[in-house]
């Protein structure tokens, strides 16, 4: 018996020492970064790890799954992108899964596009030629290697397309529609991921990506195809405006600029098509002020703002965010600081961490401001995170005593040998 027992526990510490030596890079399913680009998320990263893009010269256009806000437009000019930082959490170092949809109308440019120094090269995931796209993954410290390519778009239509590579086997694969279409061994064991990201466009190109896209994704892993598939439709369950023809107020208001033409559902942007608030002009209006009642305390994701873009834009910045349960709006706690939005942009969206409150407001700091909102969409904060896809892993190896013994790993990890 006491045999056995012996036995049982160095089968166990045994099987700790393996696990500890093949699990080095064992990684949880949780992306780097997920950018939906869509009404209620804007050019913002979802995953809340802090590197939100800035839009330029894009607008809103219907997305993969139908929404009419469910994409950005891209114009296929060097003035049409997304700028993203990167704080670290972009970095993948090793291996890597993108994704997106993609609705491609031109012939070229970049989907997912990491800057390197100097403007040099580095991984970038590309539309090539009108059925064309590609993946490069470029070492580190500047080598750069096979790329994958497949001639498998659709022009004018949605396109699900994604490109891996695992650092342990050395394989790059692009995947379209869920289904693996290429495949080169590239063989780097550091990839140059270390800097900002841009999307469709890239310094010193001519080539700009014309379409639309959608929910772009990044993961610090090689994904399998099962786990491709099941991140199809990541970003379409999005939340309900729980601020939509709920009772609105503001501190004043000028012709018809009605504080309800904020939450009407209109997201036209042009004041004289009577879609647009207003407060009272001249210099006793200071510190304006709109807000919504939604009936009950909510805990709230997103506030997204719709402003003006027919002359007026400059007015909105700096705004503040108010949330909280008084209908003294400006004495609820602040969402963030001072927000400012990009004046050739026409909506804004704002995290808000999760606050909660009744009453969401937007309010302008300082003397002889005017508010003028087109449409205020609020969302509220995601209950539970997304579902890990299982990705066990299994291996066959020898315990102490030279029995056959299968290793496992828990659900969201997997074996890299």
């Amino acid at each position: 018996m006491k045999k056995i027992l012996q036995k049982s526990l160095l089968d166990r510490v045994v099987l700790v020492w393996f696990l500890l030596q093949l699990v080095t890079q064992a990684q949880a399913c949780d992306p780097g970064g997920v950018w939906p680009l869509n009404t209620q998320y804007g050019a913002s990263d979802e995953t809340e790890n802090g590197n939100d893009g800035v839009a330029r010269g894009t607008q809103l256009a219907p997305g993969p799954y139908g929404d009419p806000g469910g994409a950005f437009l891209f114009s296929g000019t060097a003035n049409s992108y997304i700028d993203i930082p990167n704080n670290g959490k972009l970095d993948v170092r090793y291996s890597y899964t993108i994704l997106a949809h993609i609705y491609p109308t031109g012939q070229a440019g970049p989907i997912f596009n990491y800057v390197g120094n100097n403007n040099q090269w580095a991984v970038h995931f590309w539309q090539t030629a009108p059925q064309l796209f590609m993946l490069r993954t470029y070492e580190r410290y500047g080598y750069f290697s096979q790329y994958a390519h497949a001639s498998v778009l659709q022009q004018n239509a949605w396109n699900y397309v994604g490109g891996t590579y695992n650092s342990s086997t050395g394989v790059a694969i692009l995947w379209y529609n869920g289904s693996e279409v290429a495949q080169v061994q590239v063989g780097v064991p550091s990839v140059a991921t270390q800097y900002p990201v841009r999307v469709a466009v890239r310094y010193g190109s001519s080539q700009y990506f014309a379409g639309r896209i959608a929910c772009i994704q990044l993961y610090n892993f090689a994904m399998t195809q099962e786990q491709i598939v099941a991140a199809r439709d990541r970003c379409s369950q999005r939340g309900v405006n729980v601020a939509l023809r709920k009772s609105a107020y503001q501190t004043s208001t000028y012709w018809f600029g009605a504080a309800s033409l904020a939450v009407d559902g209109n997201t036209n942007t042009t004041f004289l098509n009577r879609s647009c608030t207003h407060t009272m002009v001249g210099t006793i209006y200071n510190d304006p002020g709109w807000w919504v009642d939604l009936g009950q305390s909510y805990v709230v994701g997103r506030v997204v703002i719709f402003n003006r873009q027919d002359s007026r834009q400059d007015r909105l910045n700096p705004f503040n965010i108010h949330i909280g349960d008084s209908d003294q709006v400006s004495t609820n706690p602040k969402c963030g600081g001072d927000h400012r939005i990009e004046l050739n942009q026409p909506f804004i969206s704002v995290s808000c961490l999760g606050m909660m409150g009744r009453y969401v407001g937007v309010r302008l700091p300082g003397a002889s401001r005017v508010l003028s909102l087109c449409e205020v969409q609020i969302y509220l904060a995601d209950r539970c995170p997304p579902l890990c896809p299982p990705t066990n892993g299994t291996m066959r190896g020898f315990n102490y005593f030279g029995d056959v013994i299968t290793f496992t790993c828990d659900s969201g990890y997997r074996l890299v040998g």
